[in-house]
């Protein structure tokens, strides 16, 4: 059965539908049990029969749904740590969590995820902080509530591992899986969001600066000092870096340099006679 339930998942027969159908073979066993012989002990036994098919079936189904999932939260893991999307140490983290419980799921031993219980979630913690200074379409309400049910539910599939429930197991893992994907939507979403904000960011400090240099720029005709806010003469170097990301580097042009030349001969020729 564990075989039959790996089956339904490559043929991508939802597990919702193949209970039914074990559901509909039971009633029927039932039935003619009942109809044609009476035999309690027999209605019992079918029907144990078809609890424990329904419990291999959907481990089957599971185990080959945590294969493919590890291996799709892998590849994710893997280009977050090859981006450069904006709080992608909080979202490795989130999809680092959900691989720990699927490992633990495998093990049946929920010592092996970290932060099990929400209060100790890095991501529920971050985006928490986040959700009312942020544009999202989540309220902090429903966010929270988003995050209370992944653990909860991911609390109760260890209770119903333990009792051998998989049926239940399988129910509360694909709730968890839907869930969990709306919180990384909210992980992107922020991330785009916040990317946005940081080139708005980007744009106001540039148009400061620019209008901190448009107009009429008072300087010495002479000596090209610049007259500042505060109405002293700044070197139209410094005036520059101030309003700018500008640096400078000094040398000399050809014409200067001649000219400098020519004046140091000058004054080494004064020197030189009495």
């Amino acid at each position: 059965y564990i075989r039959l339930g790996k089956l339904h998942f490559d043929l991508r027969i939802p597990n919702v539908d193949f209970l039914k159908s074990t559901n509909i073979l039971r009633t029927s066993f039932i039935d003619f049990a009942v109809k044609e012989l009476n035999d309690i002990h027999l209605i019992k036994d079918i029907d144990t029969y078809f609890c424990q098919a329904d419990v291999y079936m959907c481990k089957g189904f599971l185990v080959r749904q945590l294969s493919v999932d590890k291996a799709d939260l892998k590849a994710l893991i893997t280009q977050y740590e090859h981006t450069e999307i904006h709080s992608v140490d909080v979202g490795r983290s989130h999809l680092k969590w959900l691989y720990s419980i699927l490992i633990a799921i495998e093990a049946r031993d929920s010592s092996l995820v970290p932060g099990l219980d929400i209060e100790d979630c890095a991501a529920h913690k971050f985006l928490a902080d986040t959700v009312s200074t942020a544009s999202n379409i989540f309220s902090a309400e429903h966010f929270d509530d988003l995050h209370q049910r992944i653990h909860i539910d991911a609390k109760n599939l260890f209770y119903f591992i333990e009792k051998n429930d998989y049926p239940e197991v399988l129910s509360l893992y694909s709730s968890m899986l839907g869930v969990y994907k709306i919180t990384l939507i909210f992980l992107g979403n922020h991330s785009i969001q916040t990317a946005l904000n940081k080139t708005k960011a980007e744009l106001e400090n540039a148009n400061k600066t620019i209008k901190s240099l448009e107009g009429l720029i008072p300087i010495c005709s002479y000596c090209h000092k610049v007259r500042n806010d505060a109405g002293s003469w700044d070197r139209l170097e410094a005036y520059i870096q101030k309003h700018t990301d500008t640096d400078f580097s000094h040398g000399i042009c050809p014409t200067c340099y001649e000219k400098q030349k020519a004046l140091t001969l000058k004054t080494k020729h004064m020197l030189e006679d009495p």
